[in-house]
Formats: structure tokens, sequence, C-alpha cells
């Protein structure tokens, strides 16, 4: 779902909270920059979560982990011709997100606070993800119910749709023209 004017003046607000100066002024740019830069957001009780814009990934190195030079050629020269794998690769965070999210070995929290510098009353926060009888990182933290579960789950996944149809509309224009396959580190 496309993000309202409605829907962009509030996070614009919660962004204004968090991008002030001492002496009371709102830097103007970063507020606007990060109000642009986001694709959406949902409420998690009271907490704001927002997802960004994400990039799309055109680099892609193959070899860490192997010696078989000509094998990772290969791989390489195969997948450079795969529109499949730079969807798939492109879209590899959001498939680990909604794993976790469905796996019971991992705990869900919400953190009230997204930035060190908002004010008390902004409502940003994110999610953490840690391995079930770990504790979060983030000092107010609070486990995600079953429903704000699903809720982000939803969420998740119509952000992919939409990070799927923008790579689509690249692949339509660009073609895997201006991807680079490469193989080990030291060919960069």
């Amino acid at each position: 779902m496309k993000m309202t004017k409605q829907d962009k003046e509030l996070v614009r607000e919660q962004y204004a909270k968090v991008w002030h100066r001492r002496d009371g002024s709102i830097d103007e740019k970063m507020v606007e920059y990060c109000t642009k830069k986001t694709s959406g957001y949902v409420m998690l009780g009271e907490t704001m979560v927002t997802f960004d814009k994400p990039s799309i990934k055109t680099d892609f190195w193959f070899g860490e982990h192997t010696w078989d030079y000509d094998e990772v050629c290969e791989r390489a020269d195969n997948c450079s011709k795969s529109e499949s794998y730079f969807i798939a690769e492109n879209i590899a965070d959001f498939k680990w997100r909604l794993e976790k999210i469905d796996d019971s070995s991992w705990s869900m929290y919400v953190c009230p606070r997204g930035y060190c510098s908002q004010d008390e009353d902004c409502v940003l926060g994110c999610v953490e993800f840690a391995r079930w009888g770990e504790q979060p990182r983030s000092v107010g933290a609070r486990e995600m119910t079953d429903e704000e579960r699903m809720a982000y789950r939803g969420f998740l996944a119509e952000e992919q749709e939409k990070f799927e149809k923008r790579l689509r509309t690249y692949l339509k224009r660009y073609g895997l023209s201006k991807c680079h396959y490469g193989v080990y580190w030291a060919d960069r």
C-alpha cells in the first residue's frame, strides 16, 4: 500500500522530533531525507516502526569460501544471466525476516526508541530479533504479541511485494546490463 499524504505528514512529524538541534531548530534537510526514504510504517502498539526503501543491489561476488576458480567463474557467469538470481539476492533480507517471524526459536521485540536523539513523545521505534532465551540489546524493549507479529509479517510481505515490483521495473528498463558479477575479494 502506498503512503498517503497524511501518512507522510505523520512520519515527517515524528522525524522532526528526532532531527532537532541544540538551539531548538529542526534540521529540515534530514527530516525531508528520512521522510522521502521511508517506504511505509506499521503501528505496533504505541510504537511506529518505519521501513526504508531498500537499495537495489547490483554487485554480486562469488568464491569467498572456495578454492576452485573455474567453478566459481562458471557460477558467476551463470548467475549473470539469471533474473531470478538477481531478484532472489535483492529480496534475501525480506526472506530472512519473514522466516524468523514464523520460526518459534526467535523472539521479536518492539524497541520504543529508534534514535538516540529522539524526544520523549516521539513514537518511532524498531523491531529487534533475538534467539529464544536471549535478551534484546535495546533498553525498554518489550516482546511482541502474536497480533503484532502477524501485523508486522503482513507489513513486511507488503513491502516485499512493492520491492519486487520495483525490481521487475528495473529489469525491464536495464535488464542485467548494469549488474556486476565478480569472483574473489581481490578482484574488487
